[in-house]
């Protein structure tokens, strides 16, 4: 994270105070974040004799003699958050003045002068010209460190009881915060907005690969693939031992954050072969035909040769539930795909889907909170060269939609904000079926490997609730870029009462890759101002994952789907669990 100044210094902000003679109060309190703080006023007569250092010509901080007398004054306290070289001038319409700069609390008394006082005044200088008269401080040592206590008194060099009107402006590189103000957190360091941008980001790959799990496992179905032989060993009568019809196999996520298939996203999911279901005289297996089977997780369903075009139509959803541990959030996700796909020839399936994705992000405890939405296209296509191998890609574009709240640290108000954006998404995953009879049961090992790109552009917005804390945001680049090396292990066991089961296991390795864009951010009372920024929070990062699991096919047509799967991401040491249970039924 870090900061930086379009203009080599923080936009001003005006402060505007009413100091009256003998009242010493301020009717506008300072502001609690500035860089350049204007107060206007009157310096108050003494109560009692006051001791101020004489000072003989500008910008001199020798001081070896006090005046004795009743002066007018006013002291302030302040704080900054930024080290650095400040600059203040002091502005008196009629009567010349002093202005002194102090490292921690001062008030003029009666105490004698002396070194335990001196040492304490940083800097010094006397009004000089014409009227008005005008004390500067530029360069001259007004170097300061964030978290000390300093204070500047005005005081005027005659013992008069009347209004001394006067003006105070400072300058730096840091917020000054003048008396019991304070300085707010800096965008780019406060957890909240941290969270909000990190959710949106993270919301965003969440979408695409929702989208892509979608079409990955309608993919992964479309493999030809060898008929499925009973327990006996014996292929199902009808279908020739050579490469088959299609068969639905389980195929993960492609994200590699959080949670189911991390990052999120559940996975792609085991499927009953047609053929495990077709041309057999098991009479342990239900009798059904391919085109009743599913595809997919819940509200997944296929339907072949619509109206005798050669047309396959299909749907898939997903639901997730997951935390990301790093900006303390939890997230629910919910995405549905429907698409259309037409076998062109034994090598050759091509496709077009369409989708919708919806999630809702808590982050924190304070009530920020991020609510997206997402509508999405895509074509895509399955090649088998020879027998066995298979290179599966997508394209996909979508829209982007997000509503947030900010809880704003500095005030406690809640910021809100609606965001646009949209997204290219892509994935190629080349592979090998292999499939051979073990034990009597028909096998398949599959290893693959896989390239995700995500591309996602999320348009400016400016916040508004959150008073003087609103902040702008830039337009934001989010590219990922991920690639995964596999393995999947399937097998069929054929159950009592005409069930079908099919346990299946995967193992992935995924690097992401570190590509993540920055986050600018303005005050947007200051704007243009200063350009907070936040790199992207995602670095290279490893994940291992493990799938376990078992689809069962029933008489009635239903699938029931069940995977356990656990994950682990080095660099961020999350660890993820998960459970999920899918039904399938066809339409």
């Amino acid at each position: 994270m870090m900061r930086n100044d379009q203009r080599g210094g923080r936009l001003a902000r005006l402060l505007s105070g009413l100091l009256l003679a003998g009242a010493g109060w301020l009717a506008v309190s300072a502001p609690a974040m500035a860089a350049k703080v204007t107060i206007t006023g009157n310096a108050e007569a003494a109560a009692a004799i006051t001791q101020t250092p004489n000072i003989a010509g500008t910008d001199n901080t020798n001081f070896n003699m006090c005046n004795s007398g009743t002066w007018n004054y006013k002291l302030y306290t302040f704080t900054v958050d930024t080290a650095g070289t400040y600059t203040a001038s002091v502005v008196t319409p009629t009567t010349a003045n002093t202005t002194y700069f102090l490292q921690g609390t001062f008030t003029p008394s009666t105490t004698p002068c002396g070194p335990s006082v001196y040492s304490r005044f940083l800097v010094s200088s006397l009004s000089t010209g014409a009227a008005p008269f005008t004390s500067t401080f530029s360069g001259i040592g007004l170097t300061l460190q964030p978290g000390v206590q300093y204070s500047v008194l005005i005081a005027f060099n005659i013992p008069n009881v009347g209004s001394q009107p006067f003006t105070l402006t400072m300058n730096g590189p840091g917020c000054i915060a003048i008396g019991t103000n304070t300085c707010s957190p800096d965008p780019d360091k406060d957890a909240e907005v941290i969270g909000l941008l990190t959710a949106q980001a993270d919301t965003a790959r969440r979408f695409a690969a929702a989208q892509t799990a979608n079409v990955q496992n309608r993919l992964e179905s479309l493999h030809r693939r060898k008929p499925v032989s009973t327990n006996t060993g014996a292929f199902a009568p009808g279908e020739p031992q050579g490469r088959g019809q299609p068969r639905n196999t389980l195929g993960l996520g492609s994200d590699g954050g959080t949670g189911m298939g991390m990052g999120g996203t559940v996975g792609t999911h085991p499927r009953l072969s047609p053929l495990a279901m077709q041309g057999t005289t098991d009479p342990r297996v239900a009798q059904t035909s391919g085109s009743q089977l599913l595809s997919g997780i819940p509200l997944n369903s296929t339907q072949q040769n619509v109206m005798g075009t050669g047309v396959d139509v299909w749907s898939a959803g997903l639901v997730n539930l997951g935390k990301q541990g790093n900006i303390d959030s939890r997230f629910s996700t919910a995405g549905i795909t429907v698409g259309a796909d037409r076998r062109f020839s034994d090598k050759l399936v091509l496709g077009v889907g369409s989708g919708i994705a919806y999630e809702r992000q808590k982050i924190g405890s304070n009530g920020t909170r991020s609510k997206g939405d997402s509508y999405s296209l895509s074509v895509y296509g399955s090649y088998q060269p020879a027998d066995g191998f298979f290179i599966d890609g997508l394209l996909g574009y979508g829209s982007l939609s997000f509503d947030a709240r900010r809880f704003v640290t500095g005030n406690g108000l809640m910021a809100y904000s609606k965001r646009s954006g949209s997204q290219w998404f892509s994935s190629l995953t080349g592979g090998y079926d292999h499939e051979f009879e073990m034990g009597g049961r028909q096998m398949l090992i599959a290893p693959y490997a896989r390239l995700d790109l995500v591309r996602t552009r999320l348009k400016a917005t400016t916040e508004n609730g959150g008073g003087p804390f609103d902040l702008h945001y830039s337009a934001q680049d989010i590219p990922t870029t991920s690639l995964a090396l596999g393995v999947r292990g399937e097998t069929t066991v054929f159950l009592q009462g005409g069930t079908v089961a099919r346990p299946y296991v995967r193992v992935e390795y995924l690097h992401d890759f570190a590509k993540t864009g920055v986050a600018q951010m303005s005050f947007v009372n200051r704007l243009p101002g200063v350009v907070y920024q936040i790199d992207g929070t995602r670095n290279n990062s490893n994940t291992a994952r493990l799938a376990l699991g078992s689809s069962y096919q029933f008489r009635n047509a239903v699938v029931i789907d069940l995977y356990y799967q656990y994950s682990y991401t080095g660099t961020s040491k999350t660890r993820a669990d998960s459970l999920a249970v899918m039904v399938n039924k066809t339409f």
